[in-house]
């Protein structure tokens, strides 16, 4: 995934930022365990997320222990312990970053390629090591990220169609294992995440993507109009901006709807609700700028 998923510290009280740091090195630790230890280099803020809300669906609370790890050797840190919903998302960190490589290897080119070709068998080894049992199918995966590659190929202009077909990868990585309730609430918060996570990703990557020549759902849909020369500096136009800020509000609306169906009580849930309501909203706003005044109307 991409690193747009994280709370905003500053307002996490002293004990909730304890505790997702504890879940951060849990996730991390749980990777090297299940996954192996080169793994441990591809963790983000993403999945911390993943196993926090796999976690709080269920009502879990995670054990932490102070333990000492090879980032941090002088001082012992909490960490949570491994549970299966730590399991589960450092075999489906590994299922993503497999099928990402998969896809530089087919599209991309140059070094890029060289890595992705040299470090495949690697992921390839996670995935195995990780198994099938508490894991999401890496063939399903495959199947759902195919549907994506296969708009993205076509050329689609629908910002909305290519950012649904994400949603729908994540729908699936966060809600595979589970049943009833647990897992309606699990797809519909990463049917959510997802699609504010492509968003961000193709609004961030806009300029780049124009530059290079690939494929980008926003400059398809706006063409010239997707970027402005701004001082010499070719940016994001503000109509556009502003187009992506609305977009990804109403993804953020959707989320935050699904997040309020979690159970009450679990320790966790101030951390995914900070995540939600300040944390991904900076993310946006560090991508498109400051919001600005349009017409009489904030936005």
């Amino acid at each position: 995934m991409f690193g747009y998923v994280k709370p905003h510290v500053p307002e996490l009280r002293v004990g909730e930022y304890e505790l997702f740091r504890a879940v951060y090195c849990g996730v991390c630790r749980s990777m090297g365990r299940h996954t192996g230890t080169v793994s441990r280099f591809t963790l983000n803020y993403d999945y911390v997320f993943l196993a926090a809300v796999r976690m709080a669906v269920r009502n879990e609370v995670p054990e932490c222990a102070a333990r000492r790890c090879i980032a941090h050797p002088m001082k012992r840190r909490s960490m949570a312990e491994d549970n299966d919903s730590l399991a589960y998302t450092a075999a489906a960190a590994a299922c993503m970053l497999s099928e990402k490589m998969s896809d530089d290897i087919a599209d991309e080119g140059g070094f890029k390629v060289l890595l992705s070709r040299m470090g495949s068998p690697v992921v390839r080894g996670m995935v195995r090591r990780a198994g099938e049992q508490n894991s999401p199918s890496a063939s399903r995966i495959s199947e759902l990220t195919k549907k994506l590659y296969d708009l993205e190929a076509a050329g689609s202009s629908s910002v909305d169609e290519t950012a649904a077909a994400f949603g729908d990868v994540l729908a699936y990585v966060f809600s595979s294992g589970l049943s009833g309730s647990e897992e309606t609430i699990a797809r519909e918060i990463g049917r959510a995440a997802g699609r504010f996570i492509y968003v961000c990703d193709a609004a961030d990557d806009l300029v780049d993507d124009i530059k290079k020549g690939r494929y980008n759902p926003i400059h398809k849909l706006w063409g010239e109009m997707a970027t402005e020369d701004r001082d010499g500096k070719i940016v994001m136009s503000s109509l556009t901006s502003e187009s992506v800020r609305t977009a990804t509000r109403i993804d953020l609306e959707k989320l935050g709807l699904a997040v309020e169906l979690l159970p009450r009580g679990n320790p966790l849930l101030p951390i995914i609700k900070n995540t939600v309501y300040l944390g991904m909203p900076k993310a946006m706003d560090k991508i498109l700028g400051e919001p600005t005044e349009m017409n009489g109307v904030y936005n």
